[in-house]
């Protein structure tokens, strides 16, 4: 089989795979996405008790809880609520209040927890409504976005009148240059961004670490890929709720061990939303895309008036 056959097979199985792993992706989220929204609509209102609290498992979203649920009418059962209710540890016994599907009545979204002291009344948990999509679409449809640009751009030289074929290769390394800047911007983006949300982090308190491990980044150097250090922390407010869930960083450097004390950084509306004092992410996630798209940006600008001065000759 010759080279030419050989290239467009594996264009098209690196096509196909790309897709199946973006539908892959985004079906779970729209499907959770669905099922908010029939809660937001047509979910019953009722109250209830929490009668078990999950392990984290080492969860960004919080614990799943298991609820005992009373629709007022003598009724009740018990429903799993797997949103992670925020961030939020909300303990055993703890009554709350919750929508439940008409039609399942085991699908529930828990909304609201009494606060510990008594009479204290019942505070927001702050569950995400709807799943976030966006993660989803900025690691998934955006790299197959771009390989359905770079694939039509060799389809056209393929099947392109002739006279077009050197246009298009002229547009070939521009592909490069695009791939550079946007690395530049998402880096930039993500400095930016955490930037503003330390500004509202105004509040502290005393956390402690429940657990540690090792993962794959996504930084590879020297073909090998960077490892970082997740950790899950918990805290309490001074009303008395108390915030479990996995730290929103990763890093490269910042190594903790189980039951170390931290200094903890969180926004008093939002106290689910926190940083780690003295928490250094690493300058692997940062450097490497920034040489990675300088040196995209210099190949793709280099290569395209190399073609537009040969062109021009």
């Amino acid at each position: 089989m010759g080279l030419d056959l050989v290239l467009p097979l594996v264009w098209t199985a690196v096509l196909v795979l790309a897709v199946y792993r973006a539908v892959r992706s985004l079906v779970p989220v729209l499907r959770k996405r669905r099922e908010q929204r029939y809660l937001d609509r047509s979910g019953v209102r009722a109250r209830g008790v929490v009668h078990s609290v999950h392990p984290l498992r080492r969860s960004p979203e919080g614990h799943t809880v298991t609820v005992e649920v009373h629709d007022g009418r003598g009724r009740s059962w018990h429903a799993v609520d797997t949103s992670g209710l925020g961030g939020y540890l909300v303990r055993e016994g703890t009554p709350v209040e919750l929508v439940h599907s008409p039609t399942d009545p085991r699908s529930v979204r828990v909304e609201r927890a009494a606060l510990p002291a008594p009479g204290a009344g019942f505070y927001p948990l702050h569950p995400r409504r709807r799943a976030d999509i966006g993660p989803a679409v900025v690691d998934i449809v955006a790299p197959l976005l771009f390989l359905l640009f770079l694939t039509a751009l060799l389809g056209m030289e393929l099947l392109a009148p002739p006279e077009w074929n050197t246009m298009v290769t002229d547009l070939i390394p521009l592909v490069f240059t695009l791939i550079g800047t946007a690395l530049l911007v998402s880096v930039a983006g993500r400095a930016l961004g955490a930037r503003l949300v330390l500004r509202r982090h105004t509040a502290e308190a005393e956390g402690t670490v429940t657990d540690t491990w090792r993962e794959d980044g996504d930084v590879h150097v020297d073909g090998r890929r960077v490892s970082v250090y997740p950790f899950t922390v918990h805290f309490r407010l001074p009303d008395g709720r108390e915030v479990h869930r996995r730290h929103r960083l990763t890093s490269t450097v910042h190594r903790t061990f189980v039951d170390q004390r931290v200094r903890v950084r969180y926004d008093p509306e939002r106290p689910t939303r926190f940083t780690v004092r003295d928490f250094s992410p690493g300058r692997a996630g940062t450097v490497v895309p920034v040489i990675v798209g300088v040196g995209f940006i210099l190949i793709g600008t280099f290569v395209t008036l190399m073609f537009l001065t040969s062109g021009g000759s």
